[in-house]
C-alpha cells in the first residue's frame, strides 16, 4: 500500500508540470505558423490551398451581394455585375436568373461558420482573419480530444487521466497535417475536428437525445464525414440498447438518425431556393466523379500520404502497438458510477476508436475525393492521438506516452518551422502565380466588362483579380468554331456588355509551368463589341523556376487519370 500511494502522489505532483509543459508546447505551435499565416500567398492547389481561397472568395461574395439572393448558400459570383454569368467552372451549378453560381460539392455550413466567425471578430472577412480562425480551430478540435479522453478515464487516477488527455492534446497540436491545415488549409474537417469528438462525448457520457440530434443535424450542414461517423454511432447505440434494452441507448440512435435525416432534408430544401434538386444532384454527382480516382484499389495512395501527415506519430503509434498488452485493469468503466452510458462494460476509449475508425473510411468510400487535399486526413490523427492514449492507459506508461509525445511534437513543429516556411525549405513560398497573375487583371481589367484567361481560374485567381475571370477562353472558343475575339465579342453581346478583357498567358497550359517557360509573358487585349481595333499590351511576370517548388508541377501526381484534373 505505501508502495502505491507512493506512485500516486509522484503522479500528482507531476501534473502541473505536464499541464505546463502542454501549454507551452500549444504557444510554440501557434508561434512557429504565425509569420507562416501573415505571409503565405495563395497558391491555387499547391499544398492543398484551393479550398481556403474558396471559402475567403465566398466569404467576399456573402459581403458584397444581399443574402436575399445568395440565402447563405455556397456563393461564387461577387457583387459587380461584371462578375455574373461567368459559371464555367469546375462544380458550378447553373447560374440563377441574376447569373449568380453556386458550389455544390459541399454542405453550405463549410462557408457559413467561418463567414459567421469574420463578421463577429474583424467585422469583415480577410484571409489573414480566416487562417487565425483555422488556427483557433485546431487548438478547440485539440482541448475537445482532450475533455473526451478525460471523460473515458473519470473516475480512475485523476493524474491519470490528466496525462492521458494532455498527451492527446499534444499530439493533435503539433502532427504535421495538423500544423499546415490548421493554419493554410481550410475546408469543412477543420470545423469536423471540433464537432465529432463533442459528438462522441455526448454519445458516451450525456445521451441526451436533444443535444445528440443537434450535433447529428450540424455536422450535416457542415461537412459529408458525420454522416459516416453518425453511421457508426446510431450501430453502436443499437448495439448497446439490444444488449441491455437501456431506453437511454435507443433514444441516442433514433436522435442521431433523425438529425442526420434532418440535416440532409434541410440542405436540400436550401439549395433548393437557388436551384431545382436536378441541377444539383447533377453537378454534385458530376463534381464527385471528376475528381474519384479508382475506389479501393487507391489504398496503396493514401498510405504514403497518411504517413507523411502523421510524422514522428506515426512511428510512436507502432511503437505502443508493439508494446505488450498487460490484462486490461479494471477500469472506472466498470463501474455503475462512472460507467458509460453507451455499450457499458466496454472501455469508452475503445468505442471512440471504433467511431473514429469508421469515418475513416470516407474517403475511400469517395473513391479519393479528396486524395490531393491533405485536411481529409486531420479525423486520422485524432484516430491516431486515441490509439496511443488508449495503449499507453492499458500498459500504464501514460507519461512515457506523453513525453514521447512531447518530443516528437517537438521536432515536428521545429520542421515545419526550419524546412516548410523558411527560404531554405522546399515549400516556402514568397509570390504565387496565381498572385502575379491576379494583380495584373486587378490592374488593367475594365471595369466595365468581364475579363477572359486562357487557362485555368480558380479561388486564388478570383482573390487576386478582385473579380470573377472566365477561364479557359481558347477552349470555349474553339469549341465554337470560332477565333477568340469574336467569341469574346459573342459573349458580352449576349449579356449586355460593350467589351471585354482578355488575358493570354504563355507557355505550357497554366497553371503547370515547365522550366524553360520562364518567365512567362501575359498578353491583355480589350476586345470591344463593335469591333473598333485594340492595340495588346504585354506583362512579363517576374518570376524564375525557382520559384514555384515541385508540388506546383503536375509530375507529382501524373498516376492519376486525366479526369481528375477536369
Amino acid at each position: 500500500m505505501p508502495v502505491v500511494l507512493a506512485r500516486a502522489r509522484g503522479r500528482t505532483r507531476t501534473v502541473p508540470v505536464i499541464l505546463a509543459v502542454t501549454l507551452l508546447v500549444a504557444l510554440v505551435s501557434i508561434v512557429s505558423r504565425a509569420h507562416f499565416i501573415d505571409t503565405r500567398p495563395l497558391a491555387g492547389r499547391l499544398d492543398g490551398q484551393e479550398p481556403e481561397a474558396h471559402i475567403i472568395v465566398t466569404e467576399l461574395a456573402f459581403d458584397q451581394v444581399s443574402w436575399r439572393v445568395h440565402r447563405f448558400l455556397p456563393l461564387f459570383t461577387l457583387g459587380a455585375r461584371t462578375d455574373t454569368f461567368i459559371d464555367q467552372h469546375p462544380g458550378a451549378a447553373a447560374p440563377d436568373a441574376l447569373g449568380n453560381y453556386y458550389y455544390t460539392s459541399t454542405p453550405p455550413l463549410t462557408f457559413v461558420v467561418p463567414y459567421l466567425a469574420a463578421k463577429l471578430t474583424t467585422g469583415t472577412p480577410t484571409l489573414t482573419g480566416l487562417r487565425w480562425y483555422n488556427m483557433t480551430l485546431g487548438v478547440v478540435a485539440a482541448l475537445c480530444l482532450a475533455l473526451l479522453v478525460k471523460l473515458c478515464r473519470k473516475g480512475e487516477d485523476a493524474a491519470q487521466g490528466t496525462v492521458l488527455a494532455c498527451t492527446a492534446a499534444v499530439i493533435y497540436l503539433t502532427a504535421p497535417e495538423c500544423l499546415k491545415s490548421h493554419s493554410i488549409d481550410l475546408w469543412a474537417q477543420q470545423f469536423t475536428a471540433v464537432l465529432l469528438p463533442l459528438q462522441v462525448a455526448a454519445l458516451l457520457f450525456a445521451p441526451n437525445a436533444a443535444l445528440l440530434f443537434a450535433l447529428a443535424c450540424i455536422g450535416c450542414l457542415a461537412d459529408w464525414t458525420p454522416y459516416v461517423a453518425n453511421s457508426a454511432m446510431i450501430g453502436l447505440a443499437g448495439l448497446s440498447w439490444w444488449r441491455t434494452r437501456d431506453r437511454r441507448a435507443l433514444h441516442a440512435a433514433l436522435a442521431i438518425a433523425a438529425g442526420s435525416l434532418l440535416g440532409g432534408a434541410a440542405m436540400l430544401a436550401w439549395f433548393g431556393q437557388v436551384m431545382s434538386l436536378h441541377t444539383y444532384f447533377h453537378d454534385l454527382a458530376a463534381r464527385s466523379e471528376a475528381r474519384s480516382v479508382g475506389g479501393w484499389r487507391t489504398l496503396y495512395f493514401f498510405l504514403p500520404r497518411y504517413l507523411e501527415s502523421l510524422g514522428l506519430f506515426a512511428f510512436l503509434g507502432l511503437a505502443v502497438l508493439a508494446l505488450r498488452f498487460r490484462d486490461a485493469p479494471a477500469g472506472a468503466w466498470r463501474d455503475a458510477r462512472f460507467a458509460p452510458a453507451i455499450l457499458r462494460g466496454v472501455d469508452p476509449l475503445l468505442s471512440a476508436l471504433l467511431i473514429l475508425g469508421a469515418s475513416l473510411t470516407e474517403n475511400l468510400l469517395m473513391k479519393g475525393h479528396a486524395l490531393l487535399f491533405s485536411y481529409d486526413r486531420l479525423k486520422g490523427v485524432q484516430f491516431l492521438a486515441l490509439l496511443v492514449v488508449w495503449c499507453a492507459s492499458r500498459t500504464r506508461r501514460e507519461r512515457l506516452a506523453y513525453w514521447s509525445s512531447v518530443g516528437a511534437g517537438l521536432v515536428c513543429v521545429a520542421l515545419f518551422k526550419f524546412t516548410y516556411d523558411t527560404p531554405y525549405g522546399w515549400n516556402y513560398l514568397a509570390h504565387s502565380q496565381q498572385e502575379r497573375l491576379g494583380a495584373i487583371i486587378a490592374r488593367t481589367a475594365a471595369p466595365e466588362g468581364p475579363a477572359f484567361f486562357n487557362g485555368e481560374v480558380r479561388g486564388s485567381e478570383v482573390y487576386y483579380a478582385g473579380r470573377n475571370v472566365f477561364e479557359l477562353v481558347d477552349k470555349a472558343a474553339a469549341e465554337q468554331g470560332l477565333d477568340v475575339a469574336s467569341f469574346v465579342r459573342a459573349w458580352c453581346s449576349r449579356h449586355g456588355f460593350d467589351r471585354g478583357t482578355v488575358y493570354q498567358i504563355s507557355g505550357d497550359p497554366y497553371p503547370w509551368p515547365n522550366d524553360r517557360d520562364f518567365p512567362r509573358t501575359v498578353t491583355v487585349t480589350q476586345v470591344f463589341v463593335d469591333g473598333r481595333p485594340s492595340k495588346p499590351a504585354r506583362f512579363v511576370l517576374d518570376e524564375r523556376a525557382s520559384d514555384y517548388h515541385p508540388p506546383q508541377s503536375a509530375d507529382r501526381f501524373s498516376h492519376l487519370p486525366d479526369r481528375f484534373w477536369k
